[in-house]
């Protein structure tokens, strides 16, 4: 089924103008738009997982938790990407941003296992709550799996979105292709971890792979190519999003 929100009160964000002035209030405007959306999909999918067991509604309601208190940003982004080339319909770009949400969540949840984070915005990680009840190995387990679950359901976004197939068989594929670009990031990551020396270069490549991509370019890119942008356009912002990513990332560290 293709999920549909109904307006209420401004249904775009593009009336937040100019958008280099207002970044926070653009983000802001699109979090509270987006956890409405959120909390409506969840609540829905809860219902369906109780059905299986009652345990599975409030695993659910862990990976949404654990959403939330962030800035948004990759959907907002992607809302952005979407609106800037000229895309229109608010109602259907918006649960394709909150799945990018969700993949978002979904990576941090599984990165804070890897670096044995405690905190996650100010609350403890999924794995950290789990392990509490029994053990380490059990609450990286869950944590794992609730991770997948997360990146399942954005995936059903995404797939089920109102745009057409031809578009949203290649936003999905480009999807794809970040992601897998964030996991070899990762997967170098951790062995540079043990090198005893790292080079210029190689900090640069993770923080591209790792980052770059899948923060600004993703997003961007997949809002762009459900409004229909050609490709000259999606090559500027590849262009464009890799040194800003890259810029992020070294000013979050």
């Amino acid at each position: 089924m293709a999920w549909a929100v109904k307006p209420d009160g401004q249904s775009s964000l593009q009336s937040v103008k100019p958008l280099s002035m207002n970044a926070k209030n653009y983000l802001k405007a699109y979090s509270q738009k987006a956890n409405k959306f959120l909390d409506l999909f969840f609540l829905k999918k809860k219902a369906l997982a109780k059905k299986i067991d009652p345990d599975l509604g409030k695993i659910l309601q862990v990976f949404l938790d654990s959403s939330k208190g962030g800035k948004r940003a990759r959907g907002a982004l992607t809302v952005l990407g979407y609106e800037s080339s000229g895309g229109k319909n608010f109602e259907a770009i918006l649960p394709v941003s909150c799945g990018i949400e969700m993949f978002h969540n979904f990576l941090l949840i599984h990165d804070d296992i890897i670096d044995k984070d405690r905190l996650r915005r100010g609350k403890p990680t999924v794995h950290t709550v789990y392990a509490k009840k029994r053990g380490e190995h059990y609450g990286n387990s869950k944590a794992i799996i609730i991770g997948d679950v997360g990146a399942f359901l954005a995936y059903e976004l995404l797939l089920s979105s109102n745009f057409s197939k031809e578009r949203t068989l290649e936003a999905v594929t480009k999807l794809n292709e970040f992601l897998l670009k964030t996991g070899y990031g990762q997967l170098l990551d951790i062995d540079y971890d043990f090198k005893k020396q790292i080079s210029w270069e190689e900090i640069l490549k993770v923080r591209t792979y790792k980052t770059a991509y899948y923060t600004i370019v993703m997003p961007l890119t997949v809002g762009a190519i459900l409004a229909g942008a050609p490709k000259s356009v999606l090559s500027a912002i590849e262009s464009y999003g890799v040194p800003v990513g890259i810029a992020f990332q070294l000013v979050d560290d």
